[in-house]
């Protein structure tokens, strides 16, 4: 029997190997469909430049590529740039399928940068050497498929917030909140309805260190608009902004100034907010805590506790109230690493990844039922640290980390399920060894492409893609 097929995703069993299969209109090819559209062999041609080997939309498309039964998939139509979407063309069946080394991302298609690549893209290419480009980097993609990224970045004229977003074949960068602020190191980003990043963010001013606030700021066409969430005049200002927006479009943010977590609500961006303390420590303290909503709608938190000992405090809040416990874990060595932390929710169970330094490595703990459990992913090495955690469209988990190296640091991922892991260390550009340095952030595409920013070792955002 011939049957036609479209390209549309990749399995992560050798994540450097693509999986073809899915079926055009209702013919009886079957398989995997969870993934972006993309095709990839794990070439080096992934400058996004057109050059070499012909992966570029811009390529001739005389090349078909065969599917793992040896049955015909649909060639691209030749494209223009990597700004225009290649399409199926037999049988009519409109589906993307980028040209190899590319991803599908919205309407166009973005160069996955990934294994054999030798470096990231970096965001920012014509950054001085003396800024500091790309601190604290969050990324997140549109259901369009366009990454979005929020970080700061510092130079000689103070902090300045940025946004940038990858559309017509490169980064696009704009400023969120310029140099009148004096430390804006902490960040993090959501999409309203209509894809306009919403940024979650500390500030503190440069000419009145005890004029501090929580704020939010959203784009309306070019403009920015900020909103104060909780400042110094009220004392329900804090670091470390988490910011969700639930079923319903509310936005959530969560954040502390060490012996407080706050938890703010608000309709819009531009607010109000109604800001409450809902959970505080007369001894330790609180950091980095992390927001995720469940498929009910139930919203939970981790946050990273400093007490001596390393702990994670884990909420739930739900009836429109929280509810508080603290994991009882294995006593731990004194580190500065209790506060990598982040959540994902599978099937309403919580999932918390943090840095397990007493055994150098990345773990993960779990709650079943009363129980929780604990696993040791990965401890080949000083690794673990700068955790970010996200769920794709399958429900498998994915987890982008580092492994501690002193001047340079490793970017490092796993994928899969409790017991099941694949580790992988991309060969890309290195991160940097500083503590400012140790954070990476991952998402995931709607069609399931991988998503990962951290900062390099020289300064600039690393951004690593693979479908």
């Amino acid at each position: 029997m011939n049957v036609k097929v479209v390209v549309r995703c990749g399995v992560l069993a050798s994540f450097w190997a693509v999986v073809f299969a899915a079926g055009c209109g209702d013919s009886e090819a079957s398989g995997n469909t969870d993934g972006d559209a993309a095709l990839s062999d794990g070439g080096s041609d992934r400058s996004g430049d057109g050059s070499s080997d012909d992966r570029s939309p811009g390529g001739d498309g005389a090349s078909d590529v065969s599917g793992m039964d040896g049955a015909p998939v649909c060639t691209p139509c030749p494209g223009s740039g990597v700004g225009e979407m290649p399409r199926c063309i037999e049988d009519g069946c409109g589906e993307i399928a980028c040209r190899a080394g590319y991803l599908a991302c919205g309407e166009g298609c973005c160069p996955a940068r990934w294994n054999g690549a030798g470096t990231a893209d970096p965001v920012e290419p014509d950054k001085s050497p003396r800024d500091d480009v790309g601190i604290a980097p969050v990324v997140t993609v549109s259901a369009s498929g366009i990454p979005h990224i929020v970080y700061s970045a510092r130079g000689q004229n103070g902090s300045v917030q940025r946004h940038a977003s990858f559309s017509g074949g490169q980064w696009n960068v704009e400023t969120v909140l310029g140099s009148t602020a004096m430390s804006i190191a902490d960040s993090d980003i959501v999409l309203s309805e209509t894809e306009q990043p919403i940024v979650a963010y500390f500030w503190r001013s440069r000419s009145d260190r005890n004029n501090i606030a929580t704020r939010v700021a959203t784009r309306d066409d070019s403009t920015w608009n900020t909103s104060v969430v909780g400042g110094s005049a009220d004392g329900l200002v804090g670091a470390w902004p988490s910011v969700i927006r639930d079923r319903s479009g509310r936005l959530h943010v969560a954040y502390t100034n060490r012996r407080q977590i706050f938890h703010a609500v608000g309709t819009t961006a531009s607010g109000p907010w109604e800001v409450n303390s809902v959970d505080e420590r007369t001894s330790g303290i609180f950091e980095m805590p992390h927001l995720v909503e469940d498929e009910a709608g139930v919203i939970h938190l981790s946050c990273g506790i400093n007490s001596g000992r390393e702990q994670i405090r884990y909420g739930i809040y739900k009836d429109n109230a929280w509810q508080f416990e603290t994991p009882e874990l294995d006593a731990l060595r004194t580190r500065r690493s209790h506060q990598y932390n982040d959540i994902v929710v599978v099937n309403g169970v919580p999932y918390i990844f943090h840095t397990d330094s007493q055994r150098d490595g990345l773990a993960v703990i779990s709650k079943n039922g009363d129980t929780w459990s604990r696993e040791v992913i990965d401890n080949e090495g000083d690794t673990g640290w700068g955790v970010s955690a996200a769920v794709d469209p399958a429900g498998r988990m994915h987890v982008s980390y580092l492994a501690y190296g002193g001047t340079r640091s490793a970017v490092k991922y796993a994928v899969g399920a409790p017991g099941r892991w694949d580790l992988q260390e991309p060969e890309v550009t290195s991160a940097g060894g500083s503590y400012s340095a140790l954070r990476t952030s991952i998402a995931i595409g709607p069609r399931g492409a991988v998503h990962i920013v951290y900062l390099t070792h020289d300064d600039n955002i690393g951004y690593i893609s693979s479908p």
